[in-house]
């Protein structure tokens, strides 16, 4: 049975952002600095995806086996650089992930608890919780938009942003993020491994970066690269 995450693609904006979509891909403005997006293969050693940079069309999807009570491996990891060692502006990170709630019995949902919880069947069975170091800036319409700072506040960087997990462990210094009921059926698993509903559950996660001068908070920058991205 597989679970598949996927990321997605982008544009180049006229604000100052950088945007990393799909793991594989990086985009950049000149002048401000670079974005990126990685994670850990499921192999159990730990061995990571290069991070990548240029713009390709290439997709990237990482697939999952689930089993009932076994915990899953999966770390989307943002890094972010400024292209000089004195930045000509500070920048707000932003991490979107959208995801299916097109049916009631096979879709994710996001709860005020900062947590993704899967559903199969009807009945809870994977859940994700958001790492404490992303505030959340909305959750709606099937998206939840972060932005680095903390639970209480967002806040924009004026040094690079190290390799910083989106979703937080569930025991200690492991990379387990998603918790998977023991009390999964074989009829549930059946039900998530059906062609028609392994859609359902794609995370799909990208990263972007935008000036933080000019706006007045995050959200006022959220708003300004949507209208860059609907562009």
């Amino acid at each position: 049975m597989v679970l598949v995450f996927a990321m997605v693609t982008g544009a180049t904006f006229a604000y100052l952002t950088s945007k990393a979509s799909k793991v594989t891909n990086t985009f950049v403005s000149g002048g401000f600095g670079t974005i990126e997006l990685r994670e850990f293969n499921d192999d159990g050693n730990n061995e990571t995806i290069d991070w990548f940079t240029g713009i390709t069309t290439e997709e990237k999807k990482n697939e999952y086996t689930v089993v009932p009570g076994v915990n899953i491996t999966k770390n989307p990891t943002v890094k972010f650089t400024f292209d000089d060692d004195k930045p000509i502006t500070n920048a707000y990170i932003f991490v979107t992930i959208e995801y299916n709630t097109s049916d009631d019995y096979y879709k994710w949902y996001y709860t005020t608890g900062r947590q993704l919880i899967a559903k199969v069947d009807g009945t809870d069975c994977l859940t994700v919780n958001i790492a404490q170091v992303w505030n959340v800036v909305s959750s709606a319409n099937d998206k939840i938009v972060l932005c680095y700072g903390d639970e209480n506040a967002a806040r924009a960087i004026s040094a690079d942003l190290g390799e910083t997990k989106i979703f937080a462990n569930l025991n200690g210094d492991t990379d387990k993020t998603i918790a998977v009921s023991s009390n999964m059926t074989e009829d549930m698993c059946e039900n998530m491994n059906n062609e028609t509903n392994k859609a359902k559950y794609n995370l799909d996660i990208s990263a972007y970066a935008i000036q933080s001068e000019s706006f007045a908070d995050a959200s006022a920058a959220w708003s300004a690269l949507q209208a860059e991205l609907s562009a």
